[in-house]
């Protein structure tokens, strides 16, 4: 797994790969992605899944396959401000 700080400092870009002639399931974790992170797949934008309070997701890999995932920090909670 590759980690990439995007120029939007708001933005990851995560490469995975899977180099085995098997599938694989494991959890990918690192400091850099923020807890509530939105996980997507950068070729369907499509929906993949949400950054846990451990800085992790799981993640599903056939043999020799990649994928390359955004993880974007979610907007602030303003919902706490208003009701300061």
């Amino acid at each position: 797994m590759l980690v990439h700080q995007l120029e939007d400092s708001h933005q990851h870009q995560l490469t995975v790969l899977n180099f085995a002639n098997e599938p694989i399931a494991g959890t990918v974790r690192s400091e850099q992605l923020p807890a509530g992170g939105q996980v997507s797949d950068m070729f369907t934008g499509d929906g993949f899944a949400t950054v846990d309070d451990l800085h992790s997701f799981t993640v599903e890999l056939d043999a020799h396959q990649a994928m390359s995932l955004l993880v974007e920090v979610p907007p602030p909670d303003t919902s706490r401000e208003r009701s300061s």
